[in-house]
């Protein structure tokens, strides 16, 4: 049984993101099918990024929050085990180093706990990965059926795209995190997200490593 905690930016990522980890977890076709059990633990938000990458405090304490969370559950280490998940954007920075740096931090004041910590950035935004999906959707939720995944779109902006997308159809409309974001998570395509996104593929790829490693034999996130 693999209990996992993300800590993630806001508001739309606590309530979408661990849905979406379950459905890859146990809908997905890249990912290795077995009998393990994937339990999502409440997700600890962090209202924005901004402190997390600078404040070591801020940091540790979100972490702590995490880990006491995983106390509470991981009783037996042998058939046991516990995750923290690290999900934000990148915004206009680069994920790969805002990433690493953000783990060569916790090396230095937390090293106890790396064995457990996962780290996925968006290239830009966690829309990326709705427009990654983009066809799967036409038709649905208010978007035109004739919508097709644009390219280059991580270098976009996936809610400005999403807005143009549904304002096609309702110049009075436009697409909203509260509303949008979770139904978007439930009927998105994983397969067409995984095709057209490198940071979800990232995603996918550290929850298979979790599925094939052995519960005494922690799955690093890099």
């Amino acid at each position: 049984m693999l209990f996992l905690v993300p800590i993630v930016e806001g508001k739309s990522e606590t309530e979408c993101l661990p849905a979406l980890l379950k459905r890859i977890w146990h809908e997905a076709p890249f990912v290795r099918e077995d009998q393990d059990t994937l339990i999502v633990l409440p997700s600890i938000e962090t209202k924005g990024k901004n402190q997390l990458l600078s404040s070591d405090s801020f940091l540790g304490a979100k972490l702590g929050e995490a880990s006491i969370y995983l106390q509470h559950k991981v009783k037996d280490p042998t058939i046991h085990r516990g995750r923290i998940l690290i999900q934000f954007d990148a915004d206009d920075a680069c994920p790969v180093e805002q990433s690493q740096g953000l783990l060569a931090r916790i090396q230095q004041s937390h090293a106890h706990l790396m064995p457990q910590i996962l780290c996925v950035v968006a290239v830009r935004k966690l829309e990326d990965w709705f427009v990654a999906s983009a066809a799967s959707l036409a038709g649905k939720l208010g978007f035109p059926a004739d919508m097709q995944v644009p390219d280059s779109f991580e270098k976009g902006n996936g809610e400005r795209w999403l807005t143009e997308q549904k304002q096609r159809l309702d110049p009075q409309t436009r697409y909203s995190k509260t509303t949008d974001a979770k139904p978007i998570t439930a009927a998105l395509d994983l397969t067409q997200c995984h095709t057209h996104s490198r940071s979800f593929r990232r995603l996918c790829s550290l929850l298979e490593a979790l599925r094939t490693s052995p519960a005494d034999t922690p799955a690093s996130g890099a």
